[in-house]
């Protein structure tokens, strides 16, 4: 039986932290997203196996933290340097119980995650237009992708098009549903 993970792009202080200048304040506002994602991190309702915390380099987490009170060893951080969350150029760590941090090349997303063992969950902001590439690629590797339509903010109408177009051409393999 498959695993499940949650895959939460850009929830930090930078895109939903009120003070921040760069705080998404318009439609689905950064906070809101925030605090609707907390809300199912918390609840007993969704049953996830892991989480993938997905951010730009800069980004920090010290004021909007919505993994808050998860084991550290359940949570994979991956830095965001590309319009790939796959490429090489993005760094992975994860946190062993025993050893501490490996930190490892975004390009081995799917030797950590395989496909074979794991579904995956989308929720966030869709950091330059990742979601695009992110639905494809994901797809490509044979991950089960499900993208929560109403806890998301897309970076333009192409994001929402795009993804319509990968659950219309891959229909088993991405799915696009409310949380």
């Amino acid at each position: 039986m498959k695993k499940n993970i949650l895959m939460v792009f850009g929830i930090g202080d930078t895109f939903c932290d009120i003070n921040s200048p760069r705080c998404i304040k318009r439609g689905k506002t950064g906070p809101d997203l925030a605090k609707h994602i907390e809300k199912i991190v918390k609840s007993d309702k969704h049953d996830y196996d892991g989480y993938v915390f997905i951010h730009e380099p800069q980004d920090t987490i010290s004021t909007i933290n919505v993994l808050g009170d998860i084991e550290p060893s359940k949570v994979v951080d991956v830095k965001l340097c590309s319009s790939s969350v796959f490429d090489m150029n993005n760094q992975i760590m994860i946190t062993d119980i025993i050893e501490g941090a490996v930190v490892l090349d975004g390009n081995q997303f799917d030797h950590v995650l395989r496909p074979e063992d794991y579904n995956l969950f989308v929720a966030g902001i869709d950091i330059n237009g990742v979601f695009n590439t992110f639905v494809k690629e994901a797809s490509v590797l044979g991950y089960s992708v499900t993208i929560y339509s109403d806890i998301i903010k897309p970076f333009s109408k192409d994001t929402i098009n795009n993804i319509i177009t990968a659950v219309k051409d891959r229909n088993k393999d991405v799915v696009f549903r409310k949380s």
